[in-house]
């Protein structure tokens, strides 16, 4: 099939299937890393290249490279259309990676690239991130929920947070861990109530804790809620996860 695009329409249309997958490859890993509670990380940092996900304490830059825009060697096809086109353009894109990773490297950095269809093994990203953090610098807590942050979040799941009186925020204080893990939390009970299975790496205490409480009158679990975020409040600080 002939290509009538401009080469404007093309880069436009490209750009826009880049940015698409791009962003949905970063939900996968965050979704590994919140899962995970491994937290010390940042999102759109500024340093050369422009990282996906950056633990500067632990100078480490995390890469998701398109299979397509850095020629996977994997499962990389060239186009039939404008092979030239895209040729010049992936040996760009790959010379690109090899400059940014030598002057990341150069300047004290760890260089962490995975493939996109790496994410079909999330058990293999995890252990290249954690065998990357090893030694220090970020922080690795990747605690397990209690039966109480559990019960609390089917709670917040079924009802909201208005009529306990708290945040979410203060409720992540509480709980010693981020906003972030909370909400994904949320969707995961969300998925599991539906019948998808949950996200990855749900815990079968998950499942147990919303089947236990999913019925159970509002009033009656709100009370038992008020009661387990007390006692957690109570308790010695945690460190945020």
């Amino acid at each position: 099939m002939a290509d009538n695009m401009s080469k404007e329409q093309r880069s436009f249309t490209m750009s826009r299937i880049r940015s698409n997958n791009n962003n949905s490859t970063e939900l996968k890993l965050l979704d590994i890393l919140l899962q995970h509670n491994i937290s010390g990380w940042e999102r759109d940092s500024n340093i050369i290249g422009k990282p996906d996900f950056v633990f500067f304490e632990k100078q480490i830059a995390i890469f998701i490279d398109g299979c397509f825009w850095h020629g996977c060697p994997k499962c990389f096809n060239m186009p039939k259309s404008n092979e030239e086109y895209w040729s010049v353009k992936i040996t760009q894109n790959k010379k690109r990676a090899r400059f940014v990773n030598s002057e990341l490297k150069r300047n004290g950095w760890k260089v962490i690239r995975i493939w996109e269809h790496s994410f079909k093994r999330p058990s293999f990203i995890l252990k290249k991130i954690i065998k990357a953090l090893e030694g220090g610098g970020a922080k690795m807590n990747r605690k397990n929920w209690s039966d109480k942050e559990l019960t609390t979040a089917v709670y917040l799941y079924r009802f909201g947070h208005e009529e306990l009186g708290l945040t979410y925020l203060k409720i992540a204080q509480i709980f010693g861990r981020s906003p972030e893990s909370i909400f994904m939390k949320l969707s995961n009970l969300l998925s599991l109530d539906q019948g998808f299975g949950g996200l990855s790496n749900t815990g079968k205490r998950d499942k147990e804790i919303l089947e236990s409480f999913k019925t159970m009158h509002k009033d009656d679990l709100r009370k038992i809620v008020i009661g387990y975020l007390f006692e957690m409040a109570m308790e010695p600080t945690r460190e945020q996860q």
